[in-house]
């Protein structure tokens, strides 16, 4: 394997570092267990999301390998480093290899629950990649339960509990995000054009989408809310028997879902939850200020 500029270059756009905003979900244990001012539990969670960055980065690489006849049909993925040829298979799948070993080296020596979960990630993903992506629904569930492992993975490393309400917000969200993806594959490539680039496509229709969206937005809603007012912010030590005050994070919850919608089916946006996010101002602006008001509910106590 020759270590050229353009192979590290093209390496570099692989691993995708504008999708680890996805990996953030590891710190919402942290967060919200108001142990953001511990430094070790700081630390291990910071080391934990970098992890995770890196085994993330070998899916990324396992999936363009696995999709490079796909991508040369689809419109942007084209232009990425292996279906434009700009790197061989060999020296992608070589490269992820040694970043699976190191980083399963210092996942191991952080925590062996965290490996495992880790792990269970990456083999997941490869089934994925490989075959569940023919599986209707499943597909979409698999995405989903991505973004779960990232905050359980959050919270094994600083040893607390998930609220249940937590976790199955969690779902719920992930479940909007990758269905919402779908309906934007569906309408962007055209019904024969998404056939061939996705087979599992000519499974889905708008209205089944639609239906599947308007149920887990409405679930997402619900779930998060209870999760405030019904599931005490205590999952360790540190936090109070109850606090009422996270409840006033819900509207900006609302207007993001809303928001996020609003781009896939007025802006025909949605393909890329990542890129929506730190594109979109309304979008920024209402992140900040849900976080600014989770900060103010859980530490100005």
């Amino acid at each position: 394997m020759e270590f050229k500029a353009d192979n590290i270059k093209a390496i570099l756009e692989i691993s995708r570092p504008k999708q680890w905003v996805k990996n953030f979900f590891i710190f919402a244990p942290l967060i919200f267990d108001r142990q953001i001012h511990n430094l070790e539990a700081l630390g291990l969670t910071c080391l934990a999301f970098l992890l995770f960055c890196v085994f993330s980065s070998c899916v990324y690489m396992i999936n363009d390998i696995a999709d490079l006849e796909r991508d040369r049909s689809h419109p942007d993925k084209k232009n990425r480093p292996l279906p434009a040829g700009r790197i061989s298979v060999q020296t992608v799948a070589l490269f992820c290899i040694g970043l699976f070993c190191c980083g399963s080296i210092i996942a191991y020596a952080l925590s062996f629950r965290f490996l495992v979960i880790v792990w269970f990630y990456i083999i997941l993903n490869v089934l994925y990649s490989f075959w569940l992506r023919s599986a209707v629904i499943l597909d979409g569930m698999i995405i989903g339960i991505g973004f779960v492992l990232r905050i359980y993975a959050g919270a094994v490393v600083i040893h607390i509990n998930v609220s249940d309400w937590l976790y199955i917000c969690a779902i719920f969200v992930s479940l909007f995000l990758a269905f919402a993806k779908r309906r934007h594959e569906l309408i962007l490539l055209g019904d024969e054009t998404a056939q061939n680039h996705r087979a599992i496509l000519k499974e889905y229709s708008t209205q089944l989408l639609d239906q599947i969206i308007s149920i887990v937005t409405a679930a997402t809603v619900v779930t998060y809310s209870l999760y405030c007012i019904d599931s005490p912010v205590n999952a360790g030590v540190n936090a109070p028997p109850h606090n009422d005050s996270i409840k006033y994070t819900i509207p900006f919850v609302i207007y993001g879902l809303f928001r996020y919608l609003y781009l896939v089916y007025s802006k025909e946006a949605g393909g890329n939850p990542t890129e929506a996010l730190l594109t979109d101002k309304a979008m920024m602006i209402n992140g900040i200020l849900w976080l600014a008001v989770v900060f103010w509910a859980l530490y100005s106590s």
